[in-house]
């Protein structure tokens, strides 16, 4: 066996292991998680929240990072996409929520939200609603 035909199949190989430790690392969301980040997202205002405000919610989870609450964020919007049936993300108002979950917090915040002067709740309020949960 040739020296670059050893090294193209142990390139070949490291590329397996590397894809099977990413998959190893993926993040397990609970129902109640899942429902708690649905909430705080709203409540910051789905249309505009970012990752790093979301974090500040979720940091003291075991394993959680950025990257997974950029990719759930990225996931709700397009769930929402989905259930009021628009064109893209860039269509998303605050109100909306995807079907998926619903719950007394969550139907508050998007009451909130319909109302026209209101400019979003503040950390003790969303901390409220998480606590309800």
């Amino acid at each position: 066996m040739e020296d670059s035909q050893i090294s193209e199949e142990l390139d070949h190989y490291e590329f397996q292991i590397v894809k099977r430790v990413r998959k190893d690392k993926s993040y397990s969301w609970s129902t109640q998680m899942n429902t708690k980040f649905v909430v705080v997202c709203m409540a910051l205002g789905i249309k505009s929240c970012r990752p790093k405000q979301i974090f500040s919610y979720f940091e003291h989870y075991e394993g959680m990072q950025k990257s997974v609450i950029s990719s759930r964020l990225q996931k709700v919007r397009n769930m929402i996409v989905i259930d009021h049936k628009l064109q893209n993300a860039c269509e998303i108002e605050n109100w909306m929520s995807p079907n998926n979950v619903q719950n007394e917090p969550l139907t508050l915040i998007t009451q909130k939200w319909t109302q026209h002067n209101f400019i979003g709740f503040n950390d003790e309020e969303i901390m409220d609603f998480v606590k309800t949960l």
